[in-house]
């Protein structure tokens, strides 16, 4: 398959461009479109004869079907079996339809090599003389096979509600109206055509125009791929994992797709390499992949790839359900390539598509009671409701950080922002409290990772160096006072701010010399700026329920220049039936952890370091949780 490319700097694209303000607007957005080109004209036409009246979902299901069934050829079409191709999906008057097609070239009837001698309106005019192929047919066999570009499908709904949604029209525009719309575009009308596909493919119309043209299109672009990839998966049949693969070139182009082949025992990363091998491909821009596959040989399916071709960009929806723990050979953990993840919404579906898969295995949290029963979610939720405010888990699970919540009171119940922000506090406050404030390491991963506090020293002094004695410490998200009592005990110039009081209580009475403040994270005005030698927070900033980036910034500001901070991303649950370790984070607004979000959420803050100031950064991850140190300067 070949393909014709556009890009803005095009001479034909730049005409388009100074044709129409809208336009210009539409595809300085877009960026680069493409037309993919099946030059075996009978292939072509088969094709866009399943097309008809479904969606292009729906069509290339089918496609890829038949194309697993028979080798699409005339011969092969009128010797197949009539129910054959029907359990590819194509209704019997398709059948009958693409059996006459072949039919009529296979008697010479119709002559490709001809065909294409022919102008747009003869060869309409000779495709339309067979039964079961219309005008909307014939332009796609324009388009998509003879790569003509001054050719308007004056029928096609995507064409006609693109135009309605340029320019604000109130009904679908007639045949009539597209035409005279396309009139100064008519020598190119084809690359508007795969500007308007690719708009509707992005979800550019599902917005106001004005909001769609404003949006950053790489990232549109990766989310076309990353569903593209969920909805290959979906084309798999049968018990197994449900696991989809798009390569995508450097020009932002399809070179392949692949999915797990029950029938033959292929996995989707064998299927991959099988096409690069037949299109002499060896490098590529980006692989979408559903899930981060570990075949029966112990081996990443993505490293089998990697080894083969070069890919700068892995995006990664989920890991494995069999993973229980990170790998030397993880891609999605040590690869030298970017690692990107899908977006949670994205996480859901791929989760839904593999519930059972997921339900069963030991990323579940129903494997950790504690944190199962005790969500903080839930119990703000609860607290929320008992005041007047009654908020569904789908609004809270849209956003969580503070201030979030208080515009959702303000905007649903109508009140003033200062009873909201009270109330969203007192709620924070009472749900942490409620969790942690007789919490102990019965519930936590720390009971199995004994070694965890001599881990936290033995990074402190291979970094800092300095007695905790003798420095100025801040100690932020302090829980039920466990892990200040384990650590901090000796430390006499020392602060422990938290929003829940009575863990802050119960650390006063066991170190009566220290100071406490009820202060967020996000929030400490109460401190002067440069008050500390050692700014600490222990597995603290995966919560979603403040700002990371404010957090830092305020570390940033109460640290002394040449200071210390000390950040650690919670990283396991306790399995406590099996006792061992449930690696990884929750994935909001779900039962299942997720085994690299912890090493996503320290990358964040990593780069939230850097671009805060702060330098000599380093990382450390361990069973239980992934610590970073950093100096102000």
């Amino acid at each position: 398959m070949t393909y014709l490319k556009y890009t803005i700097n095009d001479e034909k694209v730049q005409y388009l461009m100074h044709s129409d303000k809208k336009l210009r607007y539409l595809l300085n957005c877009i960026g680069n479109s493409e037309i993919a080109i099946e030059r075996d004209g009978f292939r072509c036409l088969v094709k866009y004869i399943i097309g008809q009246q479904i969606s292009d979902k729906a069509r290339e299901t089918i496609w890829k079907r038949l194309n697993t069934t028979i080798d699409i050829t005339p011969q092969n079409i009128l010797s197949a079996q009539f129910d054959e191709l029907q359990r590819a999906g194509l209704s019997s008057r398709k059948v009958e339809y693409i059996r006459t097609l072949a039919q009529s070239v296979s008697d010479g009837e119709i002559d490709f090599e001809q065909l294409q001698l022919l102008s747009n309106q003869e060869i309409i005019n000779s495709l339309t003389s067979l039964r079961g192929i219309g005008r909307w047919t014939a332009e796609m066999y324009l388009i998509f096979s003879l790569g003509r570009e001054d050719v308007l499908a004056k029928t096609d709904k995507t064409i006609k509600r693109v135009i309605q949604w340029m320019y604000g029209l109130r009904a679908l525009p007639s045949s009539e109206v597209l035409t005279a719309y396309f009139a100064k575009w008519l020598d190119y009308a084809t690359i508007v055509s795969a500007y308007f596909w690719k708009a509707t493919a992005l979800g550019l119309t599902r917005m106001p125009f004005r909001t769609a043209i404003s949006k950053d299109i790489k990232n549109k672009n990766n989310v076309y791929w990353m569903n593209m990839s969920i909805e290959i998966a979906e084309e798999q049949r049968g018990a197994e994992l449900l696991v989809g693969g798009v390569l995508v070139s450097e020009e932002d182009i399809l070179l392949c797709s692949a999915f797990n082949n029950i029938a033959s025992g292929r996995r989707w990363s064998s299927i991959m390499l099988s096409e690069l091998q037949k299109k002499k491909i060896s490098r590529a821009q980006s692989i979408y992949v559903t899930i981060n596959t570990l075949s029966t040989d112990g081996v990443f399916d993505l490293n089998k790839l990697l080894n083969k071709i070069d890919i700068r960009e892995i995006y990664i929806g989920l890991p494995d359900p069999e993973l229980v723990s990170y790998k030397d050979n993880d891609p999605a953990v040590w690869s030298e390539c970017v690692v990107h993840r899908y977006p949670i919404e994205l996480q859901h579906r791929i989760l839904r598509q593999n519930a059972n898969f997921y339900i069963a295995s030991k990323q579940s949290i129903k494997y950790s009671p504690y944190y199962f029963e005790n969500r903080i979610s839930d119990l703000i939720v609860a607290h929320l409701k008992l005041k007047g405010f009654s908020i569904s888990k789908e609004e809270f699970s849209m956003d969580k950080q503070r201030e979030s919540l208080v515009e959702l009171l303000c905007k649903k119940y109508k009140i003033q922002r200062d009873e909201a922000y009270t109330c969203v506090c007192e709620a924070l406050s009472e749900a942490f409290d409620n969790k942690y404030s007789t919490y102990d390491y019965s519930d936590d991963a720390r009971s199995i990772d004994t070694e965890w506090k001599e881990k936290f020293f033995l990074f402190y002094d291979k970094i800092v160096g300095r007695p905790l004695s003798e420095l100025q410490i801040l100690n932020v998200g302090v829980g039920s006072g466990c892990e200040a009592i384990e650590l901090f005990s000796d430390c006499s110039g020392i602060t422990f701010a938290d929003i829940a009081q009575v863990g802050l209580e119960k650390i006063k009475e066991q170190l009566p010399s220290s100071k406490t403040i009820i202060a967020n994270a996000c929030d400490l005005t109460e401190i002067k700026d440069d008050s500390y030698d050692l700014y600490v927070s222990l597995r603290t900033y995966n919560s979603s329920f403040f700002n990371i980036r404010q957090a830092i910034t305020e570390a940033h500001r109460v640290v002394k220049c040449n200071g210390m901070i000390i950040v650690s991303v919670a990283n396991g649950f306790l399995c406590t039936a099996q006792n061992r370790i449930i690696a990884g984070l929750i994935i909001p607004g779900t039962e299942f952890v997720d085994l690299y979000r912890g090493i996503d959420t320290a990358k964040v803050i990593q780069k939230l370091f850097i671009d805060e100031g702060f330098t000599n950064i380093h990382l450390f991850p361990t069973n239980t949780e992934i610590y970073l140190f950093a100096n102000v300067k």
